[in-house]
């Protein structure tokens, strides 16, 4: 838990967070977590922290982020606006028409 996360449980926010810890099968999982604190009498007595694992979501957005990577070294992309505007294009595209003289 960081500074911040502390200054807002102090104060009586709650807070978010992500961090790492080892399941029972020994592997690392990641998880997102709300920290809600419980106050009486302006007093806080108690945090409430709501945990959730991450880690397959995670794992998968870095595969699809990998994907991506590898389509747009591999590929050339150009994307258009029904008026024939061009949109974006991918980096391999701009690359290769920058070789044939063509500036985007």
């Amino acid at each position: 838990m960081n500074n911040k996360n502390q200054h807002d449980l102090g104060i009586g926010e709650s807070s978010s967070l992500t961090f790492s810890r080892i399941n029972k099968q020994g592997n690392e999982a990641l998880l997102e977590a709300i920290c809600v604190p419980v106050s009486n009498g302006g007093n806080i007595r108690k945090i409430f922290k709501i945990a959730n694992d991450v880690t397959a979501a995670r794992q998968a957005e870095t595969k699809l982020s990998n994907v991506q990577r590898s389509l747009d070294k591999s590929m050339v992309m150009i994307r258009f606006f029904v008026t024939g505007v061009i949109e974006e294009v991918n980096e391999n595209f701009s690359m290769r028409s920058a070789m044939m003289g063509y500036i985007l």
